[in-house]
């Protein structure tokens, strides 16, 4: 039977195969943070540009429906003033004229 003591001294070669083999992991992390930085950079310059453009379209549409409002009113206002004017050229054009009346009694 063999007893193996530990005293915390390792071996040399096998401390700068664990400090490689750690430097390289840490290499390997710190890629893939850069990595997921650079892709929540991109991700958050999309959004910022899709933020941009819904608010333009919001922007337009908006005018839009102003435009379309205001000109729909006024097409309103000039069809009932259109209305109102045929309703008075026809009243006007069946109205008995009273002297005509009496000249048709003689």
């Amino acid at each position: 039977m063999d007893v193996y003591i530990d005293d915390g001294i390792e071996e040399p070669d096998a401390e700068a195969a664990n400090d490689a083999q750690l430097e390289s992991s840490m290499k390997l992390l710190n890629k893939q943070v850069d990595n997921i930085k650079n892709f929540l950079f991109k991700s958050q310059v999309a959004l910022q540009l899709t933020k941009a453009q819904r608010n333009k379209d919001q922007k337009i549409q908006i005018s839009n429906k102003d435009r379309v409002d205001r000109w729909s009113m006024i097409n309103c206002v000039f069809m009932m003033l259109m209305a109102a004017i045929q309703v008075h050229l026809l009243k006007q054009m069946f109205k008995e004229d009273k002297k005509a009346k009496r000249q048709a009694k003689i």
